[in-house]
């Protein structure tokens, strides 16, 4: 399993041509999204979790504090479903780790020179919106996996 972190100011629109492209080549993907409490509606009502279970979806929430390695482990368990990439997104702490992927699409130069400063290797590229299907092609190629 890989994952693809996405950082930069265009991320957001970026996403799902990333989630597509990535279908398209047959590969099984996982968005995991950072998200504030807010903006997760649903009350646990007392309990330390909920599993929503529909005809062809599962809904997880939880009282839990995870961290990124916390997440790959849960996403290995899912083995009817296993994704064959991650795409994070809203996790700066993905910056640093040499075994996630990133892919920053920006707005600006001076974005584009903040994102070459904060992100460590392996960086797939840095890119305007309208590029991104490079990019990921190049993550595409990268051999890198989740420890």
């Amino acid at each position: 399993m890989r994952a693809i972190a996405v950082f930069g100011s265009a991320a957001d629109n970026a996403i799902s041509a990333i989630l597509r492209a990535l279908s398209s080549l047959g590969y099984r993907t996982f968005l995991v999204k950072k998200v504030r409490k807010e903006d997760l509606g649903e009350e646990l009502e007392g309990s330390g979790g909920k599993i929503l279970v529909g005809s062809r979806h599962i809904k997880v929430v939880m009282k839990y504090k995870a961290e990124l390695d916390d997440i790959f482990r849960f996403a290995k368990l899912c083995s009817e479903v296993q994704p064959d990439f991650l795409v994070l997104s809203g996790f700066d702490e993905a910056a640093d780790r040499g075994d996630v992927i990133k892919i920053a699409v920006v707005r600006s130069e001076k974005e584009r020179e903040r994102m070459i400063r904060t992100l460590k290797d392996p960086v797939a590229g840095i890119c305007e919106e309208s590029s991104v299907e490079g990019v990921i092609r190049k993550a595409l190629e990268m051999r890198v996996f989740i420890r």
